[in-house]
């Protein structure tokens, strides 16, 4: 398997996850390259997030959202609200990462991972069992 797949909504936790963890060597290195990875599909949903949201918002002369305490002005309410189910469905959709060129690093990654030995609760135990979900297809691929 060359690739990872994640719903676009995890993406923020995994790599907050990830960049908390501590890890040596080539595991490290799995981890700097899966972070870059993510932070590529990031921007992408950023940039789906920003069309999505873009014909609901109230523009202004040069042609950007205008602005109010901090929050993008929306036309009504119903356009929040469609805007609102536009973005959940969008959060649920799959990211799906190519690793081809670091399946060594993240095997590394996977094998520090499984043997990790600090405590975790909450979006970092959510996180880690994703990601291990991930790995270990990419690890029986090989």
């Amino acid at each position: 398997m060359n690739t990872v797949t994640f719903k676009n909504g995890e993406l923020s936790v995994i790599k907050n996850f990830l960049n908390s963890i501590k890890v040596r060597g080539k595991a490290s290195r799995g981890r700097s390259k899966l972070l870059k990875l993510l932070a590529k599909k990031e921007q992408e949903l950023n940039d789906d997030l920003n069309d999505v949201r873009k014909p609901y918002l109230i523009l202004g002369d040069n042609g950007e959202p205008l602005i109010e305490d901090n929050n993008v002005k929306f036309k009504d309410e119903e356009a929040r609200e469609k805007a609102t189910a536009e973005i959940i469905e969008l959060f649920d959709e799959k990211a799906v990462i190519d690793i081809t060129e670091y399946h060594d690093k993240l095997h590394a990654l996977y094998d520090a991972l499984n043997e990790y030995e600090y405590d975790l609760s909450g979006d970092d135990a959510n996180a880690y069992d994703l990601l291990l979900d991930e790995l270990e297809k990419i690890k029986e691929d090989k």
